[in-house]
């Protein structure tokens, strides 16, 4: 199962707590566009709410909101999307 291997290899995951959320988000200058309905996904260009953000990552010094939709996810992380095996 090569396919396997790639899913399972240790990666370093930088997450938050509920609780500072707001926090990180102001500070990347994406809360008022989550909270005013605006902030889209930069994968795919879904509406993303407080329940189906995935991450933030940060491009060229301009900070991209991206949905918890497993395609977008591992668009941010610079890979593709394929089966397991």
């Amino acid at each position: 199962m090569p396919g396997l291997a790639r899913w399972l290899r240790r990666t370093e995951i930088k997450a938050i707590h509920g609780e500072q959320l707001e926090a990180v988000l102001r500070q990347a200058g994406l809360w008022e566009p989550l909270m005013a309905g605006r902030l889209v996904c930069n994968f795919c260009g879904a509406t993303i709410d407080q329940a189906s953000i995935g991450c933030i990552v940060k491009k060229e010094g301009v900070f991209h909101a991206c949905c918890s939709g497993l395609s977008c996810y591992m668009a941010a992380r610079g890979e593709e999307v394929g089966g397991i095996g």
